[in-house]
């Protein structure tokens, strides 16, 4: 036998004759055609979607870096406005002291001074008093009691402009701490006037070392082969990340109508072609110009191009083993698979394929049966995700309402009043840190979280808010989700107590509900809600209404009770106009 037979004969084996040799010759012929197609159009679309995201994902750092830069700014700016008020550094820049009280004033001022620099690991602050010659700085060796500000090489720009000017703040980004020396900083300077005659006191300046940007620069497209530079309003720079290339593509330096120009490729004579992104602070006018390499948009593009190229080949692979399975099935197998899907389909995923075959048929089925057993397991995954998912969202929203309730403290004064809210504060984040990754938590644990919070509602409201919890001790020990009471106190406190004008209560009670079950309640005396908000409400909760005027924490909880546990348990709420609310939470009887 010939080796041309030998061959056909094999194909024969593979490929036998028939249906089978003419839809794979079919598939084949279709399968080069669309890999063609797919290619060229996949190619065109992925390269310009992946250049136009790398550019937006440039465009984004670009604006982190100009915002936290701002935050780090404002941060100056709040540290000398809270400086300029206190009272050890008006009494030493008003100079109205002598003896020891010299000398606890300048202690307590340099204290202070010291203290607010140690708040950031980049800011430093100083004090200037010019008709004493003296400067205070928040390291020692920037303390001197012979320091000229005119005279001073480092300090003589910035004191002639604000001289001049008058203007009570000055940004600069030429700061030199004015003893010491050293690297320039950018600095925000306050200028103390005498309320009487109108004649400058002293100067307060808060410092932010450069070496700031450098660190927000780690980790982002202008790291390494990119640069960042930032120029003053006179169109010096004031700050470059990379010195060597920047002098190597001076060029690339924009003028102000190309600033103007915003977002886009520009091309050097120095090193290559830059993507530019320029942006403006909001303090001192200082531009930001980030350029990032054009060959690493480039070098992202072609690894794509190579992984679509990939991914299409072993999808062709995949349609061919398909098409030659399907060409081999009977008829009479087929419609009983048919029929096995529909059922299947009904009853959640639950069985096997039974029918029993020796040829390819057969192979098909053990396939087609481990694919119901991986559909299976990925809701099992997609569960858990979702469970996991909907918990994390809880996270920001409690952060910012209950550090509203810290800012309130703060700013009405009563220090006992913040500590002890920032103590409770650092219990519920230490319960909901979760460190173990665990979702589940003892029913005392979650009363003691409730506790927490409404202990800080209660330094916040006083009288208004009264709470009651009632527990039965053997009922401590059972499981329960965890953070699933706060966002419902939470809740009552924000559309109950907030309206109403005679005082607040809200009790909790736990009790056993028949031998397995425990019932969880959380009622107030609010104003209630009409019959038809409850309505949407419920329906929000069942995944069937629009979130409209509700927050996601109460669906959160339904949600993630209704992935835990089958019917009956989880979560319903009452409510009558003018009598108040009520949540019930039914959960399983466990043992934590």
């Amino acid at each position: 036998m010939g080796k041309n037979a030998r061959l056909r004969q094999g194909l024969r084996r593979i490929f036998p004759a028939g249906i089978t040799r003419r839809t794979f010759r079919s598939v084949i012929g279709f399968g080069m055609v669309f890999l063609i197609a797919i290619t060229v159009v996949l190619t065109l679309i992925s390269s310009q979607y992946l250049s136009q995201n790398l550019q937006e994902q440039l465009e984004s750092q670009a604006q982190q870096v100009i915002n936290t830069f701002d935050q780090e700014m404002g941060t100056l700016s709040s540290t000398v406005l809270s400086a300029s008020s206190q009272s050890s550094i008006s009494a030493w820049m008003g100079g109205n002291y002598s003896g020891y009280q010299a000398y606890t004033v300048s202690r307590d001022t340099y204290n202070y001074i010291c203290t607010a620099s140690n708040m950031d690991p980049y800011l430093e602050m100083y004090l200037f008093l010019p008709s004493q010659d003296y400067v205070l700085g928040s390291l020692y060796p920037n303390v001197s009691s012979q320091f000229d500000l005119e005279a001073e090489a480092t300090t003589a720009g910035w004191y002639r402009d604000l001289k001049d000017s008058y203007a009570t703040v000055n940004i600069r980004s030429d700061f030199v701490p004015p003893v010491s020396g050293g690297d320039s900083c950018f600095a925000y300077i306050m200028t103390v006037y005498a309320l009487s005659s109108w004649e400058v006191k002293g100067y307060i300046a808060a410092t932010l070392d450069k070496s700031f940007l450098d660190n927000l620069l780690e980790g982002t497209l202008m790291d390494g082969q990119g640069f960042l530079v930032v120029l003053d309003p006179s169109g010096e720079v004031a700050y470059s990340s990379n010195q060597a290339l920047l002098e190597q593509n001076q060029d690339l330096l924009p003028t102000q109508e190309e600033l103007e120009e915003g977002t886009g490729p520009v091309a050097s004579g120095g090193m290559g072609d830059y993507y530019r992104v320029a942006g403006t602070s909001q303090y001192g006018e200082l531009q930001f110009l980030f350029f990032a390499d054009q060959s690493l948009l480039n070098a992202s593009v072609s690894r794509l191009l190579v992984a679509v190229v990939l991914v299409l080949f072993l999808s062709l692979l995949l349609v061919l083993a398909g098409a030659y399975a399907v060409a081999q099935r009977t008829t009479r197998p087929i419609r009983e698979m048919t029929k096995f899907i529909h059922q299947l389909e009904g009853n959640g995923f639950q069985g096997k394929l039974t029918l029993t075959a020796r040829d390819e048929v057969g192979d098909l089925i053990t396939s087609f049966n481990s694919m119901v057993d991986s559909v299976r397991e990925n809701q099992i995954l997609r569960s858990q995700a979702q469970f996991d998912a909907l918990q994390k969202q809880i996270d920001p929203h409690f952060l910012f309402n209950t550090l509203e309730i810290i800012k309130a403290l703060v700013i009405r004064q009563d220090t006992r009043a913040a500590c002890a809210a920032l103590g409770s504060l650092g219990e519920i984040f230490r319960y909901n840190t979760n460190r173990e990754n665990c979702s589940v938590t003892a029913l005392k644990n979650e009363l003691q979280n409730v506790r927490n919070y409404l202990s800080i509602q209660k330094l916040r409201f006083g009288e208004r808010l009264h709470y009651e919890i009632c527990a039965a001790e053997n009922l401590l020990q059972c499981q329960t989700l965890k953070f699933i009471l706060q966002p419902i106190v939470e809740n009552s406190i924000r559309y109950a107590m907030d309206v109403m004008e005679r005082p607040y209560l809200l009790r909790i009670t736990i009790q056993e509900k028949g031998p397995d079950k425990v019932l969880i309640q959380v009622a107030d005396n609010g104003p209630g809600m009409p019959p038809e908000r409850l309505e949407r409400l419920q329906l929000f909760l069942e995944d069937q209404g629009e979130q409209g005027e509700f927050g996601i924490g109460m669906k959160n909880i339904a949600q993630r009770l209704r992935l835990s546990y089958d019917q009956p348990f989880g979560l319903t709420v009452e409510s009558t106009p003018g009598e108040g609310t009520t949540v019930r939470i039914l959960i399983p009887k466990r043992q934590a």
